[in-house]
């Protein structure tokens, strides 16, 4: 292993030190499959299946076709697209990539606007919600629009087919499915005033990119095949999260049932049983079953564990704004307690999705 790691660092130095020249006047008659070559980082390139691998040159691509490596030496500007080819990871432009595209632009514009109309800025969509609940979303909705930029951004890696828009799209996009049907289905509708149905067809528009760009995702991540991280981290990482999530929520409902609703359960009913019947029906069970399986991986295990960590990692971060802002306003269910617990639950979540954001086989 070292000896190959050896000659293929020779193979890269040579190539820099003696840069080839390109010549694109006979290209090959059939096109050629390039579907992984190496890169000094240790990341590999990929292109789709039929793409005319029409840049490439003898040792310093090896799985590249001889038909395609017409060399003359001398060229500097090839020498740096090599060196960029080489050092960027890429599936290629696919359709699904082309997708990915579109519905990260389509959800980051019309998540922003549901942000802007909503209560943070403008405070044109009002929540049919107490003041008291309202503080909990308007430290969420920080987030909220930091994820709308940051799909707007990558919507460009995508078309170029870049293989880390995915890895952060499928997370991103299951926080935004799950925060706005908490948004739909947690307000009191006939007991606060408000305007929030007014809103109702982009929030599904949302919701329906939001479920495509996340399928889309998963899907991208499953094909890139070559995802690395620290399984056996993430593994302990999602067992614990879920664990601790899952007895505070079960406390919770205990305590109700033998205390009976406190002030902060009066003023968002509905948002309280929304709230433990997603996470103990749904996020709770995958999440630990994630965990579980990074035992036995597989790349469907691989995009799992980056889909559940991005999604954790943002959700635990929105409840983190959401603990500072009930402090800052002295709501009722305010604590240190809760910012530094939350706080503890997202450290390492972030740290270990870090890690497979910038990990390759």
């Amino acid at each position: 292993m070292l000896s190959g790691a050896f000659d293929a660092h020779s193979t890269i130095l040579r190539c820099i030190r003696d840069p080839p020249h390109l010549s694109f006047d006979k290209p090959a008659e059939s096109p050629t499959t390039l579907t992984r070559s190496w890169s000094p980082s240790g990341t590999r390139t990929r292109l789709p299946e039929g793409t005319r691998a029409a840049r490439t040159w003898r040792g310093c691509l090896p799985y590249a076709s001889r038909d395609e490596r017409a060399l003359r030496r001398g060229s500097r500007r090839v020498m740096r697209d090599t060196v960029r080819l080489v050092t960027v990871e890429t599936v290629g432009r696919t359709p699904e990539t082309a997708a990915g595209a579109v519905l990260s632009l389509v959800l980051g514009f019309l998540l922003l606007s549901a942000t802007v109309l909503g209560p943070l800025f403008m405070d044109r969509i009002r929540f049919h919600m107490s003041s008291d609940a309202l503080v909990q979303y308007v430290g969420g909705e920080v987030v909220t629009a930091i994820v709308a930029v940051l799909l707007m951004v990558s919507a460009p890696a995508w078309w170029l087919g870049q293989q880390w828009p995915s890895a952060v799209a499928a997370g991103a996009a299951a926080y935004v499915v799950y925060t706005i049907a908490t948004v739909v289905a947690g307000q009191e509708y006939s007991r606060y005033s408000g305007n929030a149905e007014k809103a109702f067809l982009l929030y599904a528009a949302i919701t329906a990119a939001g479920v495509a760009l996340l399928v889309i995702s998963f899907r991208t991540l499953i094909d890139i095949g070559d995802l690395s991280g620290p399984r056996q981290g993430t593994g302990w990482v999602l067992v614990a999260i879920g664990a601790i999530v899952a007895l505070l929520w079960l406390g919770q409902v205990a305590g109700f049932y033998r205390t009976g609703p406190t002030q902060e359960y009066q003023t968002a009913t509905s948002l309280f049983w929304l709230i433990k019947y997603l996470d103990l029906g749904f996020v709770i069970p995958l999440t630990l079953i994630t965990g579980l399986l990074q035992r036995t991986p597989s790349p469907g295990t691989d995009a799992a564990a980056v889909t559940m960590l991005g999604f954790l990692s943002l959700l635990l971060a929105a409840l983190l704004f959401m603990a500072l802002e009930m402090l800052r306003r002295e709501t009722p269910g305010a604590s240190w307690a809760l910012a530094f617990g939350v706080m503890l639950l997202l450290a390492p979540s972030a740290a270990v999705w870090t890690r497979w954001l910038i990990s390759r086989d």
